[in-house]
């Protein structure tokens, strides 16, 4: 193997811990409760209702009461942007302080083996990866601030909110149209709160026997987060759905230096990569066709060494950050799955009779191009893809390394690592805007 040490990426940044309300008119936690977690199905009739897209508004029409919603992409996946407003003929749902008007302006509340299968065909509850994605898309930041001893992301929050509609107003930037509105929810015994100051949604995903994970927005935050929690199943909280399929942009770029033509597609972090390795030869700096074979260059694209793969990329794009990079990871699966979803579905060896090929869900086609040695051996072409990212190590102290994300034949693990700049990697460009 090419790799010196290990890196661990940083894990999942919104933490689990009970759902409290904590603005200043409301201070009543929702509660915890257990129920069954076997959801109650509607009928056959229901749940078999096709909705309908119209293509060019992007309206949606849920055929079963005739309720129109807006919707939005936002990186790679369709959302309601507004919450669902769909009364069941079994399960519990409910109207903020039972008002009709309220249901009108924030959706329904669902406890949470309703909000499971209430989205109309075609469309689910988002489980937590689709959450943390969306989040990212809409430009959502690693910076971190504390608040009884957790961690959360910051900035989230204002992009999501509606512009108006928050009791505490802000410079709310609604990026992509989410529409995010505080509709409060229903705590266990029944009283309804924090309409106007917060808003919650359910997950797909359980946390234990009793409750079920949440993502939040507070008004009164002033750091703005999106924030994984959880809470009572029999609670009430409101429903985003979003598409079962995923919406994939795909294009291609020409570069004016030496005309090759390389394939490009939005990701799920809503950042434009090239779907293929940069293969372009500088007049200078150094970089390798693998084994010195044109025709791996033609298959894998070229390896550069780290200070060549810098200055790589044709106007518009950049050699990505281990940020950048490690924000696609998150979006695309997380560290232990995002390998398996990027890797091409060909290409790659076997690995102790097991096939090393990738699902290529999003069109990344991540090939296993291998990497240089600097004493000028090659190795691992099949069996590994290596990448550089644009940030020295360690990162506050330029050194003679630099940071690495590899995928390897064994599974769909993808780890992040560092080596000597003079190692030959391959390069996979970010376009500079989304």
């Amino acid at each position: 193997m090419i790799y010196i040490t290990t890196y661990p990426l940083t894990q999942r940044i919104n933490p689990m811990r009970k759902l409290l309300l904590t603005t200043a008119a409301v201070a009543v936690a929702i509660g915890l409760a257990g129920c069954s977690k076997t959801p109650t199905p509607e009928s056959a009739s229901e749940t078999q209702i096709a909705a309908e897209i119209d293509t060019v508004t992007g309206i949606l029409t849920d055929n079963r009461d005739g309720r129109k919603y807006r919707t939005t992409v936002i990186g790679n996946k369709r959302w309601m942007a507004e919450n669902l407003n769909y009364k069941p003929k079994t399960g519990k749902s409910w109207c903020y302080k039972n008002s009709a008007d309220s249901c009108a302006k924030y959706g329904r509340l669902y406890d949470w083996n309703t909000a499971r299968t209430v989205c109309p065909a075609d469309w689910h509850l988002p489980d937590v990866g689709e959450w943390d994605s969306l989040g990212w898309a809409v430009g959502g930041t690693r910076g971190f601030y504390f608040k009884h001893n957790k961690k959360y992301a910051t900035g989230t929050g204002a992009k999501l909110k509606a512009r108006h509609g928050w009791k505490n107003s802000g410079d709310y930037s609604d990026s992509g149209g989410f529409s995010a509105l505080p509709g409060g929810a229903r705590n266990l015994k029944g009283n309804s709160i924090g309409a106007g100051e917060c808003a919650f949604w359910w997950t797909a995903a359980e946390y234990d026997d009793s409750n079920a994970r949440i993502e939040k927005i507070i008004g009164n935050d002033d750091q703005d987060c999106l924030i994984g929690d959880y809470s009572g199943t029999s609670t009430a909280s409101s429903v985003r759905c979003v598409h079962d399929r995923r919406v994939t942009t795909v294009a291609a770029i020409t570069d004016p230096r030496d005309g090759q033509t390389y394939k490009t597609v939005k990701m799920p972090d809503g950042k434009t990569w090239m779907a293929e390795n940069l293969n372009y030869a500088p007049k200078t700096g150094k970089s390798w066709c693998y084994k010195n074979s044109a025709d791996s260059c033609a298959k894998y694209g070229r390896l550069y060494g780290w200070n060549t793969a810098k200055t790589a990329c044709p106007a518009g794009w950049k050699l990505p950050s281990k940020w950048e990079w490690e924000n696609l990871v998150e979006t695309a699966g997380g560290q232990n799955f995002a390998g398996t979803n990027l890797k091409s579905n060909n290409g790659w060896n076997d690995y102790n009779g097991r096939n090393g090929n990738g699902t290529d869900d999003y069109e990344f086609s991540a090939l296993p191009g291998g990497g240089r040695h600097a004493d000028g051996k090659f190795d691992n072409s099949g069996g590994s893809g290596y990448w550089w990212t644009a940030t020295e190590y360690p990162d506050n102290d330029p050194d003679d390394y630099a940071y690495f994300w590899n995928i390897g034949k064994h599974g769909g693990h993808m780890i992040m690592f560092f080596h000597a700049k003079s190692t030959g990697f391959s390069v996979r460009c970010v376009a500079d805007r989304p």
